[in-house]
């Protein structure tokens, strides 16, 4: 849906995206050779994808070896962040530690089979209930947490290329990560990739046991009013002092 809207956009603003899609059953492990001849080939702006940790962790490297930036858009596993973490690799799904922060700091306390999502089709405030209409107008289905992360992944890629004026991944990095870069993800704060480890900042939810009950996760923080999102944000999840995230690596 997200390159359906991108290719009306460029209608305006020019440019071009293209979506390649590797099909089948066959997964990473099996198709690897197949999947970096594509990237080389189609000289690949980036790669989306991954059923598990195992199979981002492969498909970023390969993105790392190719000059590629991999999007991850399913798992939250921290060490993709951490031990196993890449500069060419952007994490739009937010990280386990960011959920577990959110449940923690949740008020009222919220029951014990409370859990945390980055998306749910009841969400309606800040053009939130447009998109979900959209998406199931379009499918025939509830927007999930996978369905809105990969819908923005390319709205960043897109938006990024528009504001470098390239598609060059180089170019892109430089964009992603710059400080005064900022997303709209209709979750009612912009939204920006951390630094330290690539992570996208952004608000989730704590979905309870009661059917429709849904809230934002917001860190109480003093005069929250004069304080920026980065900030806020920042308090979901592994802090820069805390990562074990290093370039080098």
């Amino acid at each position: 849906m997200s390159v359906e809207e991108v290719e009306r956009a460029t209608l305006l603003f020019g440019g071009e995206i293209k979506l390649t899609r590797l099909t089948g059953d066959a997964r990473v492990a099996t198709t690897a050779n197949e999947l970096e001849a594509i990237v080389h080939r189609d000289r690949s702006t980036a790669i989306l994808g991954g059923a598990d940790a195992a199979e981002c962790a492969a498909l970023a490297r390969m993105a790392d070896r190719r000059g590629t930036l991999y999007f991850n858009i399913s798992s939250s596993e921290d060490a993709l962040r951490g031990a196993e973490c890449r500069a060419t690799m952007f994490h739009v799904i937010p990280s386990a530690a960011m959920y577990r922060d959110a449940l923690t700091r949740a008020e009222p306390a919220v029951e014990a089979d409370a859990r945390c999502v980055a998306w749910d089709a009841s969400l309606v405030r800040f053009g939130a209930d447009t998109l979900n209409q959209r998406f199931q107008a379009r499918y025939g289905q509830p927007m999930t947490d996978e369905s809105w992360t990969g819908w923005l992944a390319v709205k960043v890629l897109w938006e990024s290329a528009l504001r470098a004026r390239t598609g060059e991944p180089s170019a892109l990095v430089a964009v992603l990560t710059r400080d005064t870069t900022r997303f709209d993800g209709h979750k009612g704060r912009p939204l920006s990739f951390r630094p330290w480890d690539h992570q996208l900042r952004q608000p989730v939810y704590v979905l309870t046991g009661e059917p429709g009950a849904l809230r934002p996760v917001e860190v109480p923080v003093a005069s929250a009013a004069n304080v920026s999102s980065t900030v806020v944000l920042d308090e979901l999840g592994v802090s820069a002092d805390r990562s074990a995230c290093r370039w080098s690596r």
